[in-house]
């Protein structure tokens, strides 16, 4: 125990000093997605894994994606199409396990001489709005009408969100919580179904018996809150480790590849017809 924490603290220092550093890279144009080094992007989480030596993905191609082994990261745009998000997620319920992380935020390039490329700044937020992909859950975002969320729970664990009275949380019946927002909110949930997700379970804290008779369905996780894991919510530790722990239990095999989708935020290319 204590081997894994430090090995998540060095990943950490590892993500800090990445995040504040121009090293480059593909894709990072103030997206939210895996190339993306600004608040809203996901480089952060791509490069904590990789800095605990897990075998980190990054996939163009549609069909690759449908068909890859291992745990599959998807990050749509609000407009994605939803049909096209439930046809990659149904190709692979026996072949990986599939995590889609919500959208929230609006950004821009951020305006300032000191700013590095890809960074942003906040402008508003919104709703993702796929139909014809979950449309058995309901998402809604909080306000600063209302009460502060509290920050998320998992089990023992708290940590803070950077915005507490932006916060993005799902509902509807089939969703089995993992992360709590402080006020009861579903911030992630994998979908219910015949599949037995031990990993789940355990990070989740609910009975280890929990489950379906189908072995061999893989899980769908749903991360409605994205700063549970972009690159703005991973500057705080607590919850830069309970990122790294949520795609490891939904992932449920250290060696299995982790690979982060940028087809859906415009980045897909075609396969090569002599490869």
């Amino acid at each position: 125990m204590i081997g894994m924490l430090l090995v998540g603290a060095l990943a950490f220092v590892a993500l800090l000093w990445f995040l504040g550093n121009d090293t480059g890279g593909s894709g990072n144009n103030g997206g939210a997605h895996v190339g993306g080094k600004g608040l809203n992007g996901f480089a952060g989480l791509a490069q904590m894994l990789e800095a605990e030596g897990l075998d980190v993905q990054r996939l163009r191609n549609r069909q690759t994606i449908e068909s890859a082994p291992g745990l599959l990261i998807l990050t749509p745009p609000a407009g994605a199409e939803g049909k096209e998000i439930a046809k990659v997620v149904e190709a692979r319920r026996y072949i990986g396990p599939t995590l889609v992380i919500a959208p929230k935020w609006f950004a821009m390039a951020a305006n300032s001489t000191k700013a590095k490329r890809g960074w942003v700044q906040i402008v508003s937020t919104g709703l993702p709005e796929w139909p014809g992909f979950a449309d058995n859950v309901t998402v809604e975002l909080s306000n600063d009408k209302l009460p502060p969320a509290g920050g998320w729970r998992v089990g023992e664990r708290r940590g803070k969100l950077p915005d507490d009275k932006q916060v993005e949380s799902g509902s509807g019946k089939g969703l089995v919580p993992i992360v709590n927002a402080g006020n009861g909110k579903i911030l992630a949930a994998w979908l219910d179904d015949d599949g037995y997700y031990p990993g789940l379970n355990d990070f989740a804290g609910i009975d280890p018996d929990y489950g379906g008779d189908d072995e061999d369905l893989y899980p769908v996780v749903m991360v409605f809150e994205p700063d549970l894991l972009d690159n703005w919510g991973l500057a705080d530790k607590a919850t830069a480790l309970m990122a790294r722990d949520l795609v490891l239990a939904t992932a449920d095999d250290r060696s299995m590849p982790i690979a982060f989708d940028m087809t859906f935020n415009g980045f897909g290319a075609n396969r090569n017809l002599l490869t």
